[in-house]
């Protein structure tokens, strides 16, 4: 795969459904979603991206279709054969969160050129609702009991119902000077974890109203998002791996 004619490069992530790795691969250039045999690392089958300007969603496969947020839409794909299954516009320009499933819904959000957009879409392509506040320009939304819940580079945070997209609330986190580039991760107490620049990890409840738990200085900045796995949090700085356990 390659070359990435872009400024940034490739960034989205590769994902695992069925025995292959899904991978959304972006550029300036020829762009293309693939599937590749998880065991031989055959391509089973290549199709190019129709997006006018790269982006760097991660693919999501929602049952048999692969659903992909790119430039002013989300496209969807057979999972089997790649084959084109429905368009639906409403994105901004330029896209980099990963979209996230709610109940029956696949909720994308953006907030690029074009303005802040979160987007509500059924299984056939549908839109269910379309908002225009709480939408997030780098960080992936987390969903949590009906409920969606995003962080913008100003470390403004919002809640949102996922079924009708109504704000239920909307703070932006007391940071000193920081900015969020990371995604929001969520455990299983219903508790989401914030990174920010300035190298602080915000705990808020996932709840109908806004209620900051918590905040640890680990004073080196954090751009990458966290990561869970057996009990234990790891977080990426400039230069160390830090593991939090209870």
């Amino acid at each position: 795969m390659g070359p990435f004619p872009h400024h940034m490069g490739s960034g989205s992530s590769p994902v695992l459904a069925g025995g292959r790795l899904i991978l959304n691969a972006e550029s300036d250039g020829a762009s293309y979603l693939y599937s590749i045999d998880k065991v031989s690392g055959q391509v089973a089958w290549r199709v190019p991206r129709k997006t006018r300007q790269a982006g760097y969603s991660t693919a999501v496969v929602w049952d048999r279709t692969i659903a992909v947020a790119g430039h002013e839409s989300v496209m969807a794909y057979s999972l089997d054969d790649g084959r084109d299954l429905w368009t639906a516009a409403g994105l901004s320009t330029y896209v980099v969160p990963t979209p996230v499933i709610a109940g029956e819904l696949l909720i994308a959000t953006s907030n690029g050129h074009g303005g802040s957009v979160v987007l509500g879409l059924r299984p056939n392509g549908e839109p269910a609702w379309r908002a225009s506040r709480g939408g997030a320009y780098i960080a992936s939304p987390v969903q949590s009991g009906g409920r969606i819940f995003t962080v913008n580079q100003n470390c403004v945070v919002s809640g949102l119902d996922a079924r009708n997209g109504r704000l239920l609330w909307q703070q932006r986190l007391p940071t000193a000077s920081g900015e969020c580039y990371a995604s929001p991760v969520l455990t299983a107490t219903a508790s989401i974890y914030i990174a920010t620049t300035a190298g602080e990890l915000f705990t808020l409840e996932a709840a109908d109203r806004f209620h900051l738990r918590g905040k640890l200085d680990l004073h080196e900045r954090l751009m990458a998002s966290p990561a869970i796995s057996n009990g234990a949090m790891y977080l990426r700085s400039d230069s160390h791996l830090f593991a939090l356990v209870p």
